[in-house]
C-alpha cells in the first residue's frame, strides 16, 4: 500500500500485493472478533479485579477497535473505491500509522504488563531492566519508521529508508518476546514443589507461557524477515496486519487463564490465608516472599508467572487437614451421637 514502484523494477503478479493484504485484512477481523469475546469473559468471570487491570483491558480494546476501523478504512479505499487500481494497492492510506506505529506501541504496552510481572514476584532487576529496555526500543524505531514512511512517501515495494528502522524495530521485538518467556519460564520451572498436581498446574502455565511467548515472536520475526527480503512484494503485510492483535491476544489470554486455573476438576479454587495466595488440595500456591504487599491478590497472576515465582511453593493441604480436624472436634462436641452416646428426651 504505498507509491508506484520505480521505473527500474518488474511489477510483481497482483497475487503477491492483494492476495496478503486481503488475507492480512481477515484475519485481523477475526482476531478482534476472539479479542471483543475475550474480553467479554473477562468482564464477566473477573468483576473483583484492581481497577489498574480492568482499565488496561479496556483500553487495551478501544484501541483494537480503533486500529481495526482503520485499516477497514484503508481495506475499503483499495478494494472499493478504488477497486482495479494497482497504485491503490500500493498507496499506504492510512496503515503507515494503524499499522507499524500501533503495532510498536501495543507490544509496548503488553509487554511491560509481563515485565512488571516479572518484577513483581521475583524482583530480577536486570532482567526486567533488560526487556524493559528492549520493548521501549523497539516502539521507539516502530514509531520512527511509520513517521519516516509518511513524510518520505516510502514505497511498499522497493529499498527505501524507512525499511531498516521498521526490520530493526521487529527484530528487538523478537529479542524482547524471547527474553520475557525465557525469563516466566525459568522462574517457574524453579517454584515446583515435587507435588505431581502442583507441578503439574506449573508446567501447564510454562506450556501456555511459551506457546503464547512464541506465537508473537515468531509472527514478529517472519515480518520483519519478509519485510527485509522480499522488497518486490506485499507479503510482509499479512503478519503486519495481525501482529497489534495477536499481542492484545496473549494478554487477555493471560487474564482469562485464571477462570481455567480456578475452575473444578481444573486447578481448585484459590484461598488467601496468611499473606499467602493458596489453591485448595494442596495442587498450587503463590506465595512471593518479596511481594510489597501483605497478600498476593489472584488477579494480578498471569499464565506466566501464576504459581510460585522466585518463591518457595506452599501447600495448603496441611493447613486443610488442620481446619478439617477442628470442624470436626466442634461436630463431635455438638452431637452425642458422633461420640456414642445417646440423644436425651426432651
Amino acid at each position: 500500500m504505498s507509491s508506484s514502484p520505480p521505473s527500474n523494477m518488474t511489477q510483481p503478479s497482483m497475487d503477491l500485493l492483494a492476495g496478503p493484504q486481503i488475507i492480512g485484512f481477515l484475519l485481523a477481523w477475526g482476531l478482534q472478533g476472539a479479542l471483543t469475546v475475550q474480553v467479554y469473559l473477562y468482564h464477566l468471570s473477573f468483576p473483583e479485579d484492581s481497577r489498574a487491570v480492568k482499565t488496561l483491558v479496556y483500553l487495551v480494546l478501544i484501541y483494537e477497535w480503533v486500529q481495526t476501523g482503520l485499516v477497514t478504512s484503508a481495506a475499503t479505499d483499495v478494494y472499493v473505491y478504488s477497486f482495479g487500481s494497482v497504485a491503490s494497492v500500493l498507496d499506504y492510506h492510512n496503515t503507515w500509522f494503524s499499522v507499524p506505529i500501533m503495532s510498536a506501541v501495543i507490544s509496548f504496552v503488553v509487554q511491560c504488563y509481563f515485565c512488571w510481572r516479572i518484577w513483581t514476584f521475583s524482583r530480577l532487576k536486570v532482567v526486567t531492566g533488560v526487556a524493559l529496555f528492549l520493548s521501549f526500543s523497539q516502539m521507539v524505531l516502530g514509531v520512527a519508521g511509520g513517521i519516516t514512511l509518511h513524510i518520505i512517501k516510502a514505497g511498499a515495494v522497493g529499498d527505501t529508508i524507512n525499511r531498516p528502522i521498521v526490520a530493526a524495530g521487529l527484530f528487538t521485538a523478537v529479542v524482547a518476546d524471547v527474553i520475557i518467556a525465557a525469563s516466566m519460564t525459568v522462574l517457574l520451572l524453579r517454584s515446583r514443589s515435587g507435588i505431581k498436581r502442583s507441578d503439574d498446574v506449573i508446567l501447564r502455565l510454562v506450556r501456555l507461557g511459551i506457546e503464547t511467548g512464541a506465537m508473537t515472536a515468531t509472527v514478529t520475526l517472519v515480518y520483519a524477515l519478509l519485510f527485509v527480503v522480499y522488497t518486490d512484494n506485499l507479503l510482509f503485510e499479512c503478519p503486519g496486519l495481525i501482529l497489534p492483535k495477536l499481542y492484545s491476544n496473549t494478554l487477555l489470554v493471560s487474564l482469562n487463564n485464571r477462570a481455567y486455573v480456578r475452575r473444578p476438576g481444573g486447578q481448585g479454587d484459590v484461598h488467601t490465608f496468611s499473606g499467602r495466595t493458596l489453591v485448595r488440595d494442596g495442587r498450587a500456591d503463590i506465595s512471593p516472599e518479596h511481594s510489597s504487599t501483605s497478600q498476593c491478590e489472584p488477579h494480578l497472576l498471569t499464565p506466566r508467572m501464576q504459581i510460585g515465582v522466585a518463591a518457595e511453593t506452599y501447600v495448603s493441604r496441611d493447613v486443610d487437614l488442620k481446619m478439617a480436624a477442628s470442624n470436626k472436634e466442634d461436630h463431635m462436641e455438638l452431637n452425642p451421637i458422633a461420640k456414642g452416646g445417646v440423644v436425651p428426651n426432651i
